[in-house]
């Protein structure tokens, strides 16, 4: 039996794991899924070194990645340059989805946890408005699609406007 060419020490409610997790689904790359418990991160600092996660190890040269967007960078990399217009679509330029999808991660992140409800109010109607002509942010399924829903998945029975609600479930659908 062989074995996945990566291991993804993960939490299944972690944010950071859910994009790295609907990112190797999207490029169809196999993977180990080993949970890791909030309270003990023993396995992830046997494997890494360190206690976060997600982190992912590339069993061909027994790397150790922990930051989210360097993960995806390396699948790309590694294995999944023949399915990349799953996460950058054709008429989006990578470097804008990346910028994107980092913004979700880094501060949108910041409003969720400690929860700032006005300002993230505000920024979710001006993605409602935003998905009012288009199925994705891009108009197609991208990275920044899956930070976003890595993001406001643990929120989606709250989140404002019809747009922003059916995009949700167009993300729900997709696996």
């Amino acid at each position: 039996m062989t074995s996945s060419p990566f291991v993804l020490y993960q939490i299944e409610t972690c944010p950071d794991c859910v994009k790295v997790r609907r990112a190797m689904a999207e490029l169809g790359i196999p993977y180990e899924r080993i949970e890791v418990d909030r309270a003990d991160r023993s396995a992830v600092r046997r494997a890494s070194g360190q206690d976060s996660v997600p982190t992912l190890v590339d069993r061909a040269s027994s790397r150790a990645l922990h930051d989210p967007a360097a993960i995806v960078d390396h699948l790309i990399e590694t294995h999944g340059r023949e399915r990349l217009e799953r996460i950058y679509p054709g008429g989006a330029a990578p470097g804008m989805v990346r910028i994107v999808a980092r913004y979700f991660d880094e501060c949108l992140s910041r409003l969720i946890e400690p929860l700032d409800e006005r300002e993230l109010r505000r920024r979710l109607n001006e993605l409602d408005r935003l998905l009012a002509d288009r199925q994705y942010l891009f108009g197609e399924h991208s990275l920044a699609d899956i930070a976003l829903f890595a993001q406001l998945a643990r929120h989606r029975g709250e989140l404002p406007g019809d747009n922003l609600r059916a995009w949700m479930a167009r993300m729900m659908n997709r696996g």
